[in-house]
């Protein structure tokens, strides 16, 4: 097949959608696209010089073409943005032009998977999407009764119709968590039955937990390059170093349990406006973004993951590597801590702190990171994902071929 990835934005290393799932379906043989603008991801984002500019780069980049394992990537200048409305020069015709079998975007609710629902009807490949849009970031699944009329009116025009136009021509929107179902459902104008739960794959084969001495001997290296002793339990988070991930509950559940002379460190990787306060704490150790393909070594180090607020992909990539997750208490995405995690309430130190104590406990932590990689390689393996989404590719285009011969023969 010929399958073209069109999405606002695009770093190379970052976003799994974008990156790992394209990779895998041209290793599996597909002539696979990626087309995107000159935006990095978040590049529109206020936050986006502070914590990201230093790992990524300049947030707009030349336009142009290149190959990354097997996948053509083609940026186009961005000439407007503003929230979902990006628009890239010639995106559209440019997806058109390449006569892809299957188009894959990436919000259903975005103008460009609109205008890409628009161009379907007078082509022949066939639209598809994913929902990455979960309840911890999207303040109406919980208060849509309590917002003021005009806002909820302002969201129906903005996500729930444009969806609705894009869905009427997208076989299936993948969402990733069981909440973003409801929210395709509840305000992304997707069709009912099309909306199919997938979670983000991953590379289980890189995503993996220690298995050898040579993993035993890279452990220790990490944790002496860091000051880390054998009997001291050291924690990890990856991602921005924000209010909205609000990080800064571990580095002060890190300073309660210290106080205590309890012996927890914390390791956190990523930028933001909570990194010299995090930094300033006894024990906890800020490090810049580092490329995902460098981060199974680290997990593989630390005793314990923990994200307070918004769930990560980060969460699974520590599992798959056999690392127990905490998590937010509010966090609806059970399936990636149920068995291999625990969960306090959400920004509240003590309580982290409280929890944390519960896995000093080296046969505990054991087993639910046992647990944990197991569960992501029968469960998030992105083999298997990639295996349902292509089953799911071939049976719209065998029927788009079904028809048009049936139309032939009339």
């Amino acid at each position: 097949m010929r399958i073209v990835f069109s999405t606002d934005w695009y770093s190379e290393g970052m976003g799994y959608s974008e990156n790992i799932l394209p990779i895998v379906l041209a290793r599996m043989g597909h002539e696979v696209f990626v087309v995107s603008s000159t935006m990095q991801v978040y590049g529109d984002h206020a936050f986006y010089r502070d914590v990201y500019e230093r790992f990524l780069g300049p947030a707009i980049l030349e336009p142009g073409t290149k190959v990354i394992d097997g996948v053509t990537l083609i940026r186009l200048p961005i000439q407007l943005w503003w929230k979902r409305l990006k628009i890239a020069r010639g995106r559209v015709q440019a997806v058109v032009d390449l006569r892809p079998d299957i188009v894959f975007s990436y919000d259903p609710r975005s103008m460009q998977t609109a205008m890409l629902s628009a161009a379907a009807w007078f082509s022949d490949f066939k639209l598809f999407s994913s929902v990455h849009t979960v309840a911890s970031v999207y303040p109406a699944f919980y208060h849509y009764a309590e917002m003021p009329i005009l806002r909820r009116a302002w969201l129906r025009l903005t996500d729930t119709w444009i969806g609705w136009f894009a869905s009427r021509r997208i076989e299936v929107s993948y969402a990733n968590t069981p909440d973003a179902v409801e929210i395709a459902l509840r305000f992304l104008g997707a069709r009912s039955g099309r909306v199919k739960l997938i979670p983000s794959g991953l590379d289980v084969a890189h995503l993996r937990p220690a298995r050898d001495a040579q993993d035993a001997r890279e452990r220790t290296a990490i944790r002496a390059s860091l000051g880390v002793t054998d009997d001291e339990i050291l924690c990890i988070y990856t991602g921005r170093l924000t209010a909205a991930k609000n990080p800064k509950v571990l580095a002060e559940a890190v300073r309660i349990l210290r106080e205590n002379r309890k012996p927890y460190r914390a390791i956190f990787f990523g930028e933001g406006e909570q990194a010299a306060e995090i930094a300033s704490v006894d024990g906890c150790a800020v490090m810049p973004f580092v490329k995902y393909q460098a981060l199974p070594a680290y997990y593989r180090a630390v005793d314990v993951g923990v994200w307070p607020r918004q769930e990560s992909v980060s969460m699974t990539d520590a599992a798959a590597c056999g690392t127990p997750i905490i998590a937010s208490d509010r966090m609806l995405a059970r399936e990636r801590i149920d068995g291999n995690g625990l969960s306090y309430v959400e920004n509240d130190p003590a309580d982290l702190a409280r929890v944390l104590t519960e896995l000093a406990d080296p046969a505990l932590r054991a087993r639910l990171g046992a647990r944990g990689a197991e569960k992501m390689v029968a469960q998030f393996n992105i083999e298997k994902t990639a295996a349902e989404v292509l089953a799911d590719f071939r049976l719209a285009i065998g029927g788009a071929a079904v028809a048009r011969e049936a139309g032939a023969d009339a």
